[in-house]
């Protein structure tokens, strides 16, 4: 995950409407995909208009679903002091270069980390570099998460399909028929 330097420091408000404004076809296409009216759409993430059009956060969640552009998420994370990371859905991946991935991207911020404390202060173009390094390590571990999730689903549905069979095995042979 990667921190664009351009959308770093929207607000909730700029990220809305740079949000429905960026989606191609802008505010009237979103609205018709959200089955809401484009101007109307348009005048609630509109940052100048703070009086009678709102944003509701199910609309803002629609938006971001929709459009899959999340600044919305990431500006209110980082307002309140959080980030937000995807939680990866694995499928069938190599476990062991997921874990190779992730021993990479560590390195990758303790390299970053290292470097910028090697002169015993810290720029803030080291610090936004740290942070991207951070963020793209965690990133990556989520990722290995999500590859051991999918093995132990896999497990678990071996298991219930062996369970399954079994007990047909075990009907038919108590029918006679075994």
């Amino acid at each position: 995950m990667n921190i664009d330097d351009v959308n770093h420091g929207l607000s909730v408000r700029d990220a809305a409407y740079h949000t429905v404004h960026d989606y191609p076809g802008g505010a009237m296409a979103l609205g018709i995909r959200m089955g809401v009216n484009g101007m109307t759409l348009s005048h609630q993430v509109n940052p100048n208009n703070v009086g009678k059009f709102h944003l509701s956060i199910e609309k803002a969640t629609d938006i971001q679903a929709l459009s899959q552009d999340y600044r919305i998420l990431h500006s209110m994370a980082r307002e309140l002091g959080h980030v937000a990371i995807k939680v990866d859905q694995a499928e069938e991946e190599n476990v062991l270069a997921s874990i190779a991935d992730t021993v990479k991207e560590f390195s990758g911020y303790l390299t970053s980390v290292s470097d910028a404390v090697a002169d015993s202060r810290v720029t803030d173009n080291e610090l936004r570099e740290i942070d991207e390094h951070l963020c793209e390590m965690v990133q990556q571990a989520n990722q290995l998460r999500a590859v051991v999730a999918h093995m132990n689903d896999q497990l678990k549905q071996r298991v219930v399909d062996l369970h399954g069979k079994g007990k047909a095995i075990t009907a038919k042979i108590r029918k006679g028929r075994g």
